[in-house]
Order: C-alpha cells, then sequence, then structure tokens
C-alpha cells in the first residue's frame, strides 16, 4: 500500500515547467495591455497636439479677418497683407503665416477679401485655413 500513497503524491504536485509556462502566459498578457495602454496613451497625446494646432491656427484666422476688416474700413485702397510670426510667438510651432488679399468682385461695387492662416510643425506637417467674404467698397 505504501507504493500506491507515493503515486498518488506524485499527481498532486505541480510539474516546474507547467508552472513556468502558466508565468510565461500571464507576462504575455500583462506585456500586451501594457502596450496597448502606451499605444493608446501616445494616440490621445497626437490627437490633442493636433487639436491645439488646429485652434491656434482658427485663432490666427480670427485674427486676420479682424484686421482685414478693419484696415478695409480705414483705408479703400487697402489690398492686402502678409503677416509672418517667429517660432518663438507660438510654443511648438516653426512657423506661422497670416496672409490677406483684396480683390475686385465681377460686379465693381465691391470686394473680395480672402484670408489664409498656416501654421508649421515641420518641414512636412502644416495646417491651413482659409475664410473668403465679401464687402461693399463705399
Amino acid at each position: 500500500m505504501k507504493s500506491r500513497s507515493t503515486r498518488t503524491n506524485r499527481r498532486r504536485t505541480p510539474r516546474p515547467a507547467s508552472v513556468l509556462v502558466a508565468v510565461l502566459v500571464c507576462l504575455a498578457i500583462a506585456t500586451t495591455l501594457v502596450t496597448s495602454s502606451v499605444r493608446t496613451a501616445l494616440n490621445a497625446r497626437r490627437a490633442m497636439h493636433t487639436q491645439h494646432q488646429l485652434r491656434q491656427t482658427e485663432l490666427l484666422l480670427a485674427a486676420g479677418i479682424q484686421r482685414a476688416s478693419r484696415q478695409f474700413q480705414v483705408a479703400t485702397n487697402y489690398t492686402g497683407e502678409t503677416w509672418e510670426l517667429p517660432s518663438l510667438v507660438i510654443p511648438n510651432i516653426d512657423s506661422a503665416q497670416v496672409k490677406i488679399e483684396i480683390t475686385p468682385t465681377a460686379e465693381n461695387s465691391s470686394r473680395s477679401i480672402s484670408v489664409t492662416a498656416r501654421l508649421s510643425t515641420g518641414p512636412h506637417t502644416a495646417i491651413q485655413r482659409s475664410y473668403i467674404f465679401t464687402v461693399d467698397s463705399q
């Protein structure tokens, strides 16, 4: 009977290889979860950065529209201008430009005002927004 109890004890003790496999599976799952979390965080950070740049571009466009309206009211011979903002004015931006163009429309009683704002964050990355409106020339 002693031999029988020894066999029963052997079956109940876990084998070291099965424990190692279980630990490796747990590590693989944990690594996958951490990698997924880091990837999600990086994507969220990129999206937030892009939204910030888009907002900055929209604010520049609004400033350009206000400037064009005021300058046209003050001087009817105003034909437009281009602003170049230095890179230190807006953090994390390489360059910024606002371009205002005023052209006569088909009927000469009004003028078309085109305002374009462009923000560059690198050699291949830029965000641009434009707005065109018509005003009566008095």
